[in-house]
C-alpha cells in the first residue's frame, strides 16, 4: 500500500458511520480511508486498509467488497483461504474499531479520525441491532497512551467525549 496522506479516516460499524464520514472528509479532504468489518465491504470508495478481529468472517466480506481490491488486509491471525496481508497482534484492540485505529498508528498515520466508532450501544448500520456489552470495550480506549490519544479524534459518541472532535488546528499540527 502506498500511503498518500498523513491523515487517516477509520470507518466502524455504527449507524453514524456514513454521516460521520461525510463530515470528516469535508473537514479533512486529504486522507486515506480504512475500515473494519462490514464497513470495508460496504464502503464504495478507495480503501487503503481493511482490518478485523474476526478473520473467520473476512473471506465472506471480501467476496462482497463494493470498491477497490488493492487495500491492505490486516487481522489478528492467519485464516485459511482468506486474503490476509498482515497479522498484527490481537491484543492491539478491544474492538475491531480500536484494532483498526491501532493498526493505523502502527503504520505511521499522524492524524486518525474515527467515524462510526462512537462506542455507544447504538445499533449497527448493517443489522440495526444494538451493540450489547459495549462498556467492556471502553476500558481499552481508556488505556491508550497520551502519545496515541493526541493523534486520534472522533466524530461522534463516547469516543468523541474522551478523545475530542477533530479541528483544523489539530489537523494542521500534523502537517508541520
Amino acid at each position: 500500500m502506498a500511503r498518500r496522506s498523513r491523515n487517516f479516516i477509520a470507518l466502524g460499524g455504527a449507524q453514524s458511520v456514513w454521516s460521520d464520514y461525510e463530515a470528516a472528509k469535508e473537514l479533512c479532504p486529504d486522507h486515506d480511508v480504512g475500515a473494519c468489518n462490514d464497513a470495508g465491504k460496504d464502503f464504495p470508495g478507495q480503501l487503503s486498509i481493511w482490518a478485523t478481529l474476526h478473520p473467520e468472517l473476512f473471506r465472506k466480506w471480501q467476496r462482497h467488497r463494493k470498491g477497490n481490491q488493492d487495500y491492505v488486509s490486516i487481522t489478528r491471525r492467519w485464516h485459511p483461504e482468506t486474503r490476509i496481508d498482515h497479522v498484527f497482534d490481537g491484543s492491539l484492540g478491544g474492538s475491531s474499531g480500536l484494532y483498526l485505529v491501532k493498526c493505523a498508528l502502527r503504520l505511521g498515520y499522524e492524524r486518525i479520525i474515527c467515524c462510526g466508532i462512537p462506542l455507544n450501544d447504538d445499533p449497527h448500520y448493517f443489522d440495526n441491532e444494538a451493540w450489547d456489552g459495549v462498556s467492556r470495550y471502553r476500558r481499552h480506549w481508556l488505556e491508550l497512551q497520551p502519545h496515541e490519544t493526541e493523534r486520534i479524534r472522533s466524530m461522534s459518541g463516547w469516543t468523541r467525549e474522551i478523545l475530542g472532535y477533530p479541528t483544523q488546528e489539530w489537523l494542521s499540527v500534523a502537517a508541520e
